[in-house]
């Protein structure tokens, strides 16, 4: 049996010569948990302030590409699941 605390699991995915650090992230967020255009305003305002990870290279012609993360809304979630089977 495997036992997590004693052993680290063989990952077919990850490969240890891919290993690097990240170079940048932010995060916006309203404590209140409201939902607002400012939020994502802001979270592109990041994007626009860390250059290397907004998509330009050291040249800045290209790049990796950036993107923001939002979250679903549930009923969105659920009508979408449901029309493919699922129920969540």
């Amino acid at each position: 049996m495997f036992d997590v605390k004693q052993e680290l699991p063989k990952a077919p995915l990850y490969r240890e010569e891919f290993e690097h650090d990240n170079c940048g992230i932010g995060a916006c967020v309203n404590i209140h948990g409201e939902k607002s255009r400012a939020t994502v305003e802001n979270a592109l305002k990041i994007v626009e302030n860390l250059e290397h990870r907004a998509g330009k290279d050291a040249e800045g012609k290209t790049g990796d590409g950036v993107g923001i993360l939002t979250q679903i809304p549930h009923k969105f979630f659920a009508r979408v699941t449901k029309a493919l089977g699922m129920d969540i």
